[in-house]
């Protein structure tokens, strides 16, 4: 006010008279009687211009510093203060900072200084200095400085960077921790407003879109290329500012260095898609692939689909062991791989199946040299180290899109067919498919068909068939066992369809289903007020192998609501066999939920006694052929009873699979078996059928509410019976044939 009143007494007189000051004169004046201290640089640092009202805040003359460096500032802050002075040389904007300045007397007083470029002719050609040691402005400075110091040390350690963009004037506002992420530092970004796009990957530039939206935010993920060099993946969050005029006008960001996060994500993508054995693509990325394929070749496009499996490989694990068979598994798939190619992409499908897609073929002559290349590869020795040699051999399918199939699955069904075809010839050879293919090869195929079809019809069914206590008479539980209601061929055993549906990977669609229904039923009939018992479930080696087995149990147990021990899963004994190790691991962690875990057919083939003792199975199933054998044979009985001790004393239960007559449960009885199953009590039954002998023959109490399992459940195993056993009464149901007529003992029930 008091400059605004000189100016008017000055300028314009009563009288009228009136004289004008000069600008320069008033510029003076003002800048001396100005609150604070206002001085001037040139570009090198040395003072231009000294007001008095400098000389009053600091001492020192004008006549003492203009031509020199300015002496307010001391060696230890002038660092600080040249960084200052030279950011706004180079930037050409107004900046500040705290700094600790000098009175001629030697006291340190704390400052706020303020630094303005002084331009000419649009060149920068000095600076203005103000200097104020308000302490309130001072304090609120500080304050503000040890803000941008804490923000600026939680950026460096989140590893990310915080920025502001004018977008009106295509210039950056401010920025921190952009040197840690980009390697350019925010003076670099400062003075280039596109370079923020030039550091993205050329690749992902389009990612960036040229407009951002109006208002929200915006996140984006893309690479971008370090100053030396380095490929990193950011995320970055975009939020636009209005400034009331243009939408947006500013843009505020954040940028969070992933690339370690997208470096974890490609590694469990790389192992849910990759073959361990071979490092070869797996089965999973076939299938994306194949489909992919199917999309790009449209309508005139054609690519082959081989199918590759190796002639008498089980042999080489049945006689070297399966350490050497994965040894030669990972040979053959280096072999493979050499045949792989911009359009030949080869995959492991699982155990010595392979497949191999080639895209971009023209002809059905290019698929069968492909084919025979693959073929020529395997006639010489397989080279595995050492001094180990061993010669084997490869049967080739082939299908072409779209002759043999327009989707996925019919390709690779077509080209399986043709394999087996190829091998039923002789093998080393190729066939490529067409409908008039061998006559059993096209049975499996109708029939794989219909199995698909069967699913989806719903045409499955569950019978059951009781366990009988041979200690107290009464149901202890049920065997859940799969048929097929065909429309066409009437009810279907297991033996007509199981080896066709594990051969073609439908085992384990299907096996989920009757694990589910069966868990389902039982629920159902504890709800319904009978007493809990055991369902046993047969489960294929199939699934056993699926890495989503586990899930599936789960999901299952989860699903219906039923106490895990009440189920109970029966593994053949031959799976143990090819993969111990593998199938004891599954085993532990099945126990682990407590569900009981079943040896079935225990004694058929492959009785090892050294699996026994490396997996942990509650009960075991002494196969119906050494039963049946009870009747004539002595030495069948000798047999059955070492198995039952041997059970025993490895503190399993033991059931006898296929009782018929009378005769032979005694001899069970006296040779301490636990359980009996067949013909004898019951044949398998549909779920409404067997509902009433489960409520009224042999529950161990029909009238008492739903229980919870029986306490002995909890342990692995029970004692043999030690005391009287009461007769059993056989059931009255009318049998279709004895059991040991019966032909359908395959894996999913008999």
């Amino acid at each position: 006010m008091a400059a605004a009143d000189a100016y008017s007494a000055g300028a314009h007189r009563p009288d009228g008279a009136g004289k004008q000051i000069d600008r320069r004169t008033f510029a003076r004046w003002l800048i001396d009687k100005a609150p604070g201290a206002l001085y001037c640089l040139d570009t090198e640092g040395t003072v231009s211009v000294w007001p008095r009202s400098v000389e009053r805040m600091f001492g020192w003359a004008r006549d003492e510093v203009l031509g020199r460096r300015i002496p307010t500032i001391p060696e230890s802050e002038w660092s600080h203060a040249a960084e200052l002075f030279q950011r706004v040389l180079e930037r050409g904007h107004v900046d500040g900072r705290l700094v600790k300045q000098q009175r001629r007397n030697g006291e340190i007083i704390p400052t706020l200084v303020w630094v303005c470029p002084i331009v000419e002719a649009g060149a920068v050609t000095g600076l203005a200095v103000f200097t104020s040691d308000n302490c309130e402005s001072t304090q609120l400075y500080r304050d503000l400085e040890q803000a941008h110091a804490t923000i600026e040390r939680v950026v460096s350690l989140a590893h990310i960077a915080i920025f502001s963009h004018d977008v009106v004037h295509n210039r950056p506002i401010f920025g921190t921790g952009t040197e840690q992420l980009y390697g350019y530092s925010e003076q670099e970004f400062m003075a280039d407003g596109d370079l923020w796009r030039r550091v993205i990957h050329p690749e992902d530039r389009a990612l960036v879109p040229d407009k951002l939206p109006a208002d929200g935010s915006l996140k984006l993920e893309y690479r971008v290329l370090r100053k030396d060099g380095q490929e990193r993946w950011l995320e970055v969050t975009l939020y636009p500012r209005s400034n009331g005029e243009y939408l947006p006008a500013v843009v505020d960001g954040l940028a969070m260095d992933i690339t370690d996060r997208k470096e974890h994500q490609r590694r469990l993508q790389e192992m849910a898609y990759t073959d361990p054995l071979t490092s070869l693509p797996n089965q999973s990325q076939f299938h994306e692939d194949l489909n992919q394929a199917i999309q790009q070749a449209g309508d005139g496009g054609k690519f082959g689909v081989l199918f590759v499996d190796f002639d008498g490989f089980k042999d080489v694990n049945d006689t070297f062991g399966h350490q050497f068979g994965d040894k030669v598994l990972g040979r053959i798939g280096a072999l493979l791989k050499q045949c792989a190619s911009e359009n030949v992409r080869v995959y492991r499908m699982g155990g010595d199946e392979f497949t191999v897609l080639a895209t971009g073929v023209d002809e059905e002559r290019d698929v069968m040299e492909l084919a025979q290349a693959i073929l020529d590869r395997f006639q010489s020795p397989l080279w595995l180290g050492s001094e180990d040699r061993l010669t084997l051999h490869c049967s080739i399918g082939a299908s072409i899109y779209p002759d043999h199939g327009d989707h996925a699955q019919a390709l690779l069904r077509h080209a399986d067919v043709a394999m087996y075809f190829a091998k039923e010839s002789g093998g080393q050879r190729c066939v490529l498919y067409s409908p008039q293919l061998a006559t059993g090869a096209k049975d499996s195929l109708l029939l794989y068909d219909a199995l698909v079809e069967a699913l989806r019809r719903e045409e499955f069914c569950l019978y059951y068939q009781p366990k009988i206590d041979m200690a107290s008479g009464r149901l202890s539980g049920v065997e859940a066992l799969i048929r097929w209601h065909s429309p066409a061929h009437g009810m279907v055993s297991p033996d007509g369809f199981i080896p066709v549906a594990e051969q073609s990977g439908l085992i384990w669609d299907i096996g989920n289903w009757v694990l589910e229904a069966a868990c389902r039923q039982s629920r159902a009939w504890q709800e319904q007020g009978l007493p809990a018992i055991r369902v046993s479930v047969n489960v294929s080696m199939v699934q056993l192998e699926h890495p989503g087995f586990l899930t599936v149990l789960k999901r299952v147990l989860n699903d219906t609501g039923l106490d895990p021990r009440c189920l109970e899963l029966e593994i053949t004994e031959s799976a143990f066999v090819n993969r111990l190790e593998h199938v004891a691991n599954v085993i532990e962690q099945v126990s682990s939920l407590g569900v009981a875990v079943s040896v079935d057919d225990f004694g058929v083939g492959y009785s090892s006694l050294k699996y026994l003792a490396h997996i942990r199975a509650d009960e075991l199933k002494v196969d119906q052929s050494f039963i049946q054998g009870l009747d004539d044979n002595p030495r069948a009985a000798q047999i059955v009873s070492g198995i039952i001790q041997m059970a025993h004393a490895l503190g399993m239960r033991v059931v006898a699979e296929g009782v018929e007559h009378e005769e032979q449960l005694q001899r069970l009885r006296q040779c301490g078996c636990d359980e009996a199953q067949g013909y004898l009590f019951l044949e398998p039954q549909p779920g409404d059928k067997f509902e009433w002998f489960y409520s009224h023959r042999l529950a161990a109490d029909p009238s008492a509410p739903p229980t919870s399992p029986p306490a002995a459940w909890e342990t692995a195993a029970a004692a043999p019976p030690t005391v009287p056993s009461p007769p059993l009464e056989p059931a009255t149901f009318e049998a279709e044939e004895p059991e040991s007529a019966r032909s359908d003992s395959a894996e999913f029930g008999s």
